[in-house]
């Protein structure tokens, strides 16, 4: 297997959502995991919060209904603790 995870980051623009495709096509041709990641200012509202989790649940169940295995994460405040949680996740 060329690759086992696959992150694709997110912000909600559509210049963004441009990697999707590409993202299922790798996916699809490797076997690999597609880690959907969006990440949120801390101060961010919660409606935004929510909208952002809806969003990724919509791609992920999309994704995963063309046979894909597909993991979610939403993070709040970019460079915190993500940066140091990321190296090891992946």
């Amino acid at each position: 297997m060329l690759f086992e995870k696959l992150l694709v980051p997110l912000d909600g623009t559509a210049e963004s959502a441009v990697a999707l495709p590409i993202a299922r096509a790798m996916a699809r041709a490797t076997g690999a995991t597609v880690t959907l990641l969006r990440v949120l200012a801390a101060d961010e509202e919660d409606r935004t919060t929510r909208e952002a989790q809806r969003e990724l649940d919509g791609i992920a169940a999309e994704l995963t209904a063309g046979g894909l295995t597909v993991a979610l994460t939403a993070e709040l405040d970019w460079p915190g603790p993500l940066r140091a949680a990321l190296p090891s996740a992946f």
